[in-house]
């Protein structure tokens, strides 16, 4: 796993997860790392900090939430067009059969 760090302002961290390069922005709160230390799977050398991602994972459930609501209420208003539509078509066959009787 190569790291560079210069302590003073960034830390570059190249990390291969599943055999592709995954690249992150967000703001470091604390390393664990000292110049030039050797590091192995599993050991933590950086904390980040994860509102942005809680903030925009937070979005993305409202946005389906919304969305699913908007699905409930068209399957909501295709039952009750499926209804008024049925009603519609015993009424007037109703009354297209009265007015035959008529005649």
């Amino acid at each position: 796993m190569p790291v560079r760090m210069n302590l003073l302002t960034t830390l570059s961290l190249t990390v291969t997860l599943s055999r592709s390069a995954r690249k992150l922005r967000a703001t470091l709160l604390r390393s664990t790392l000292t110049d030039n230390q050797q590091v192995k799977a599993g050991d933590l050398i950086v904390e980040l900090d994860a509102r942005d991602y809680q903030t925009r994972l937070q979005q993305a459930k409202a946005a389906l939430d919304a969305g699913l609501a908007k699905q409930n209420e068209a399957r909501t208003n295709v039952t009750l067009t499926r209804a008024t539509g049925a009603a519609s078509i015993q009424q007037a066959l109703r009354h297209g059969a009265a007015g035959t009787f008529k005649r």
